[in-house]
């Protein structure tokens, strides 16, 4: 009953409010109003409700309406115009737009396929119809198709992450090739530091990171070489012994040192060496040395605290994180790299003597005339007349040239990789062949890797195993020694390579002057290398439950075998004085090493009220690494046929084989919590507590942690539209350092080998501990700028840093009573103050002729010292006074160089002026006058150089400089006052030991007279007359490549893509001063070619 009634009152009202809206009675008189306004006064005349968009009626703007007593439709159309049509429903107005009814349009198809700037397909790219909501994306080939109304001026849109959006007009082409870049703006750039992932925009810290086309350009050596050049605050000081020895490692820094230098061997390990991380896990610097370049992804460089505080107790060094390639979605693809490389020994920087210099040397320093036994005169006129005649028939030998070579290399790197979202895989295998400069030394490693990524629902599965076999061989010499060879003694000879260059009787027969022949030593059977096999397995396994959430959990297990052999023939010349049956060596060692690391961490990031982004990580590491040491030495072999110890006499003389082992652990909990504030204000907090067995049992554990500020000031509303990135940074924390050998902190004991009898075995102390021992630790403050300017055509930054590491880990001598000579313990500090900057400015840009020329320009500038280390070293400065230039005292640097300082030669007497510090002058040298003469580190380092780029040809030129370093010329001083007495005429020298020598009074003369020499237990004074001046400018790297695009040949041969490259690195070097390098093994000039294919 009620709801008949209710219907029967609907149906009246309804009635009533139709035939109300029919009435003529509507009247309006309006002027300038806006749709709105006039809507609304309908309204109050009608009593209906209206329905609209507001955006849709405010476009309309301001309308004017004069009508009288009309219908409502009327009134309506006087406002609305023809744009709107509007229908009444029960008692509202429905307004919306007038529908246009389309033309009809031919439906077009089109197909294409779509490749990134190296011509792989990209699957999941997305191609819309711009201005419309139909598209379709491309298959697991990178193909589309796609069905759409044609209409004039129709344009395509593909977007795909990480790449530039390109838009193509369709014009009737009936197929399409896109070739998608990728995208470089800095805001997307992303921060990898091994344990999360931050975009650049968002970071606080000092990171870069490099791609491998960046890597690529600089070199094919390895990656470290290319970081030294692309970034100023990666260091590595020129090994000037070993040069260009494959199997040597570099020394490297970044932003400077942060523990005492040149005690390495005291620490076993170089405590400041930076942490380098591989796919998430601590790998070794010999890991990295041998890594294929073409295996790596990206190489990110943490400097500061705010970006290294994250790894606590291992970052005071700075930290370099290495991710390698993962495989790719898409069909089955091959991809194959070759490097093949030609390096030429640099000898320039030697200046010995020829063969008639060397013997006027000789005759000038009075050895064959100043004499009072006429029978030793007789004997030594004989032998200079018999060295004369080989000079004089033309033999003038460049020993130099003897034991090098010009060195081919070859790297080959294959990987083949496929798969879809779900299931991914990649199988690589790499080979790198290096040929040293100097004969029979080179260095072997094959590396095969599986690498393989499973997806299911919220979870992921990643795995990468790595097995590497190596095999390193070193010179049978050292190049030293066909440096120091005389040039008159010939080297060709008829038949067997005699065993000494020169037999003769001197003195009467008092005693035989036997010259070895390096060339018979070097013919000799030997062996001096190394084999190791070793794998490397890291999993990985993700859980996302929901969004913005990550669990993590991730280990990582290690092994390898090392095993080294060293043998020297019997019939070696070292062994001319030695019983018979102790002729001939042969050593071997071998290291095990097992480890294992892993960490678990939390992850969460979320923008809350499209204002405050939030980022947290919470993790815990753990990692055990175990090493295994044995050794022997056994002597006495009748031949060198078989060099192996069971044909061998004995054990070597008081020795018998060494075993040790080691474990070392460490556990650390950390934490980072990053935020920003309308991705203007940033704010990074890192937390670490590390536990480490490395340091004393009282001191076990330690706390890290940094905070870094900054401020995006290009997202602030004030900034013009010209800049494009402006930030602000400033950091500060601790991060610490424990590289340094398992036991220090302990004190351990050894068996006594050799002192066994019925009661059992002795022991003695090894070292002395130290429980105390407290973590090495560094305050770390850094004030940097970023800023992109001219629509990224001008980029610098800069950083402002200084460290304080208080205290520093140092061994101290004790007293011998004791049984041991050292001690490790916590004493004094050191200070490094620099600053390093780059610049990168776009010349010429063009984007349709893909041209692009750039310039750049890096540098770095720093200084260190010492502080409160009070007397606690003078013994070891001592005991350097008379064989090294460093000192350790307060106010010094580590890279002082301390001697007495020097007035130069007195024309008249020609003895040496030395001064005192009083500033007084003196003949009389006293070590106790020395003080800081120069500082090896230079005003200012880097490199300059640009880079070009159009239509597949590239081409860059870096260049390195070195302003204002001081040097002192160790080699010169060795061969030219430092000359022992027996080496006057038994080794050769440099030729300015010849020549600017004092010889009689009034003499201006740079050195003393020839006549001047040492005996064999004294040292010739060290004074700033040999410090020299050091300004240096080299070429270290020149590259030159061409991409092949869509080229119809490449199809012929089964070929996606194709790059060829050349580089040349170390071609060239300029220098103010004269000094050997490579004393030991030369350094070298690279050139190298290069080819990528994709199949």
């Amino acid at each position: 009953m009620k709801l008949t009634v209710f219907l029967i009152l609907f149906g009246i009202l309804r009635l009533n409010a139709g035939t109300y809206v029919q009435a003529d009675s509507i009247s309006l008189d309006l002027s300038n109003v806006t749709c709105k306004e006039a809507l609304d006064a309908i309204k109050k005349q009608t009593n209906l409700d209206f329905f609209y968009n507001n955006q849709e009626i405010n476009a309309m703007g301001k309308v004017s309406v004069r009508c009288r007593n009309v219908s409502l439709e009327a009134a309506l159309r006087q406002v609305l115009g023809k744009n709107f049509t509007f229908r009444i429903v029960d008692n509202t107005v429905v307004i919306r737009p007038e529908e246009m009814k389309p033309n009809p349009v031919k439906q077009q198809v089109v197909k294409g396929v779509v490749v990134d700037a190296q011509g792989l397909p990209l699957p999941g790219v997305t191609v819309l119809l711009k201005g419309t909501t139909l598209g379709t994306s491309t298959d697991m080939d990178g193909n589309f198709t796609l069905s759409f109304p044609h209409t004039v001026g129709s344009v395509l849109q593909f977007s795909f992450i990480g790449m530039k959006t390109a838009e193509v007009t369709f014009s009737g082409q009936a197929d399409l090739k896109i070739v998608l870049e990728e995208e470089t703006t800095q805001m997307d750039e992303v921060v990898v530091t091994g344990i999360f992932e931050r975009k650049s925009e968002s970071f606080t810290g000092s990171a870069t990171t490099y791609k491998k086309v960046d890597l690529k350009m600089m070199g094919s050596q390895n990656i470290l070489q290319s970081l030294r050049t692309l970034d100023p605050s990666f260091h590595i000081t020129p090994n000037n012994e070993f040069g260009s020895d494959p199997n040597k490692l570099p020394d490297i820094d970044i932003r400077g040192k942060t523990s005492i230098v040149n005690l390495k061997e005291d620490y076993a390990v170089d405590p400041n060496q930076p942490l380098f991380i591989l796919d998430g896990f601590e790998v070794d610097l010999q890991t990295i040395v041998d890594l294929n370049m073409e295996r790596v992804a990206s190489v990110t460089i943490l400097k500061d605290a705010a970006s290294t505080a994250i790894y606590g107790s291992r970052a005071a060094n700075g930290v370099v994180v290495v991710e390698t390639k993962r495989p790719a979605p898409g069909t089955l693809r091959l991809s194959y790299n070759g490097d093949f490389t030609v390096q030429m020994p640099d000898l320039s920087d030697y200046n010995m003597m020829n063969a008639a210099e060397k013997l006027e040397f000789e005759w000038l320093t009075g050895y064959y005339t100043k004499t009072s036994n006429a029978e030793y005169l007789v004997d030594r006129m004989n032998l200079y007349n018999q060295r004369l005649r080989n000079v004089q028939s033309g033999v003038d030998t460049y020993w130099l040239s003897e034991p090098v070579r010009t060195g081919f290399s070859h790297k080959h790197n294959m990987y083949v990789e496929g798969g879809d979202d779900a299931m991914l895989y990649g199988v690589g295998l790499s080979y790198n062949g290096t040929q040293g400069v100097m004969k029979q030394s080179g260095r072997d490693v094959l590396s095969f890797n599986i690498d393989l990524r499973y997806r299911k629902g919220k979870f992921s599965f990643d795995n990468k195993f790595t097995l590497d076999y190596t095999e390193s061989q070193n010179a049978p010499q050292s190049f030293s020694v066909y440096v120091q060879t005389n040039p008159y003694y010939p080297k060709d000879y008829e038949g067997s390579v005699p065993k000494y260059l020169e037999e003769s009787s001197i003195d009467g027969g008092f005693w035989v002057n036997k010259v070895e022949n390096p060339l018979y030593n070097a013919s000799l059977n030997y062996l001096d290398g190394s084999k190791e096999i070793s794998f490397r397995n890291n999993f990985q396994m993700e859980w996302r439950p929901m969004d913005g959430i990550m669990a993590r959990g991730r280990i990582s297990l290690t092994k390898a075998n090392n095993k080294g052999e060293k043998f020297k023939s019997p019939f070696h010349t070292d062994f001319d004085e030695t019983e018979k049956t102790e002729r001939g060596s042969y050593s071997k060692s071998t290291t095990d090493r097992w480890g294992y690391d892993g960490d678990v961490t939390v992850t969460y990031g979320k923008l809350l009220a499209d204002m405050h982004q939030v980022n947290a990580v919470l993790g815990w590491n753990f990692s055990s690494t175990r090493l295994i040491n044995d050794a022997f030495t056994a002597i006495g072999f009748p031949d060198d046929n078989v060099p192996n110890p069971a044909f061998a006499n004995e054990y070597a003389t008081e020795s018998k084989p060494s075993y040790s082992e080691s474990t070392t652990r460490s556990t650390s909990f950390y934490m980072n919590l990053n935020y920003a504030y309308n991705n203007r204000y940033l704010l990074d907090v890192n937390f670490r507590k590390d536990g480490s067995s490395v340091f004393g049992t009282n001191k076990r554990f330690t706390d890290s942690w940094s905070v870094g500020v900054a401020w995006n000031i290009h997202n602030e509303a004030f900034m013009g539209d010209w800049v494009d990135w402006f930030k602000l940074r400033f950091s500060v924390g601790n991060p610490g350092n424990q590289n340094f050998s398992a036991y220090k902190a302990y004190t351990t004991y050894v068996y006594n080998t050799n002192l066994q009898n019925a009661f059992g075995m002795g022991a003695n102390v090894s070292g002395f501990g130290n429980p105390d021992l407290k973590w090495q630790k560094t305050m770390d403050y850094n004030l940097g700028l970023d800023l992109t300017v001219l629509n990224n055509r001008l980029k610098f930054n800069t950083d402002v840093y200084w460290k304080d590491t208080d205290p520093m880990l140092v061994t101290t001598s004790i007293a011998s009573s004791t049984g041991r000579d050292s001690y490790i313990t916590n004493l004094g500090a050191q200070r490094t103050k620099g600053v390093s900057f780059n610049v990168v400015g776009t010349i010429w840009e063009n984007t349709e002729d893909r041209l692009n020329w750039s310039l750049s320009l890096n540098g770095r500038h720093q200084k260190q010292n010492y502080r409160n280390i009070g007397s606690s070293l003078e013994l070891l400065n001592d005991e350097l006074k008379s064989t090294s230039l460093t000192r350790y005292r307060d106010g010094g640097s580590p890279t002082d160089i301390w001697a007495v300082r020097s007035a130069g030669i007195d024309p008249m007497t020609g003895k040496e002026i030395y001064i005192k510090k009083d500033g007084s002058y003196t003949f009389d040298y006293d070590i106790n006058d020395e003080m800081v003469v120069g500082n090896t580190e230079p005003l200012l380092e880097g490199v300059f150089g640009t880079n070009l780029y159009y239509k597949g040809f590239s081409f860059s030129a870096y260049f390195r400089y070195r302003i204002d370093a001081d040097y002192f010329n160790t080699e010169l001083y060795n061969r030219i006052e430092n000359l022992k007495t027996t080496e006057m005429t038994s080794y050769n020298q440099d030729k300015r030991a010849l020549y600017d020598r004092w010889q009689q009074p009034g003499d201006q003369a740079q050195y003393k007279k020839i006549t001047e020499t040492v005996s064999d237990n004294e040292t010739a004074p060290m004074t700033s007359r040999y410090v020299q001046k050091e300004n240096t400018l080299s070429g270290e790297s020149i590259s030159l490549a061409y991409e092949f695009g869509e080229q119809k040949w490449l199809k012929k041969v089964f070929l996606k893509n194709m790059t060829i490259r050349a580089n040349m690195n170390d071609i060239f070097r300029c220098s103010t001063i004269k000094a050997e390098r490579g004393t030991s093994y030369p350094f070298a000039r690279t050139v190298s070619f290069s080819v990528n294919m994709t199949f």
